[in-house]
């Protein structure tokens, strides 16, 4: 049956796959061995990209031809409320779906709830009835799905660019392109594997800590995966989150969640932030991070403000301004204070 499961030779978007998997302990052990992120990218490596706003977003497999895995996949897509799930077929809105020992089914679906159904179409026998390659909660909007697969073995990683001013790095990349809809990109610890007698390919995300490395400027931030939707222009970087900073006065520090934004280049932090840094130690429920001008505006409320101390004291306010390079606090909007002059 022709399909529109794509491999290439050299030169072209896409190459031969070797089988290849990553466990989430191994990924963590060889965080501190992995491809520099500094390091030389061959200037014929498979690529993906997407456009925003004059923004150039590029997903990139960095290990050898005869490493990792590099595949193109082009599906179909029937949207829909499902209507019933069998053992060997469901109905997706009075469309009848066959499944075989190959279809990967999201568990826990339920009668009633919206899916999606990936297959593909032979074009020789249009009215046949499809048999579905993969199928998931939630009803994506566009008819036709391409979907470019990087995986990349230790020590390498595939890159992401986002414009020029942050590089993401992990083992798996899904770029996909919905004609009609939405683009996106994701990345973390899993693994894709292409099985040559089914003509299949399985990828296995896996979310684990420290999965995704994310660079922009002095700063580097940690997470188990990282999502990116190119309509808003935001990459959800999910916790939980390590961040540190580079200089005379080196910061880390934590948070649950973080998300990069292309359009304004900023970094917004969530949930139980603290950081350290030269003797200070602040927390705050949410901050955003302008790192090109080396500053952080940190958030909290009445009932749970932001709190600095060092050893001059406490600062508290429900607004923060702080100096990334110095680890200086101004109090912008006040919850009361402790603080003695620095």
């Amino acid at each position: 049956m022709k399909h529109r499961e794509q491999r290439a030779k050299r030169g072209y978007t896409v190459f031969s796959p070797l089988l290849f998997a990553v466990c989430p302990l191994l990924l963590m052990l060889v965080v501190a061995q992995q491809t520099p992120a500094d390091a030389p990218i061959d200037p014929f490596a498979p690529t993906a990209t997407l456009e925003r706003k004059g923004k150039t977003i590029t997903a990139i497999k960095t290990s050898p031809d005869d490493k990792g895995l590099a595949q193109i996949e082009e599906r179909d897509l029937i949207v829909g409320k499902l209507d019933k799930l069998e053992a060997k077929q469901l109905v997706v809105s009075g469309k009848t779906v066959l499944i075989n020992d190959t279809t990967q089914v999201e568990s826990g679906l339920k009668v009633g709830q919206g899916i999606t159904v990936e297959y593909i179409k032979d074009e020789n026998k249009p009215d046949q009835t499809p048999t579905a390659r993969q199928v998931y909660a939630g009803e994506r909007k566009g008819t036709v799905l391409q979907r470019f697969v990087y995986n990349d073995p230790a020590p390498y990683r595939v890159n992401v660019r986002f414009g020029k001013d942050a590089r993401a790095y992990g083992a798996l990349a899904l770029v996909e392109k919905i004609k009609d809809g939405s683009e996106t990109v994701s990345l973390d610890g899993g693994s894709a594997q292409y099985f040559e007698k089914e003509d299949r390919l399985e990828i296995k995300p896996q979310a684990a800590p420290k999965a995704v490395e994310v660079i922009q400027g002095k700063s580097t931030v940690f997470g188990s995966r990282l999502d990116y939707n190119n309509d808003t222009g935001e990459a959800v970087i999910s916790g939980p989150n390590e961040i540190s900073r580079t200089g005379e006065k080196p910061l880390k520090g934590q948070s649950k969640m973080m998300v990069y934004s292309v359009d304004d280049e900023t970094l917004k932090m969530f949930g139980d932030i603290k950081l350290e840094q030269n003797g200070r130690t602040t927390t705050a429920t949410s901050a955003l991070v302008r790192e090109k001008d080396g500053v952080a505006y940190l958030f909290g409320s009445e009932a749970q403000p932001v709190v600095s101390t060092d050893k001059n004291g406490t600062a508290k306010g429900i607004r923060l301004r702080y100096n990334l390079d110095t680890g200086d606090v101004v109090v912008e909007q006040p919850a009361g204070s402790e603080f003695n002059d620095q």
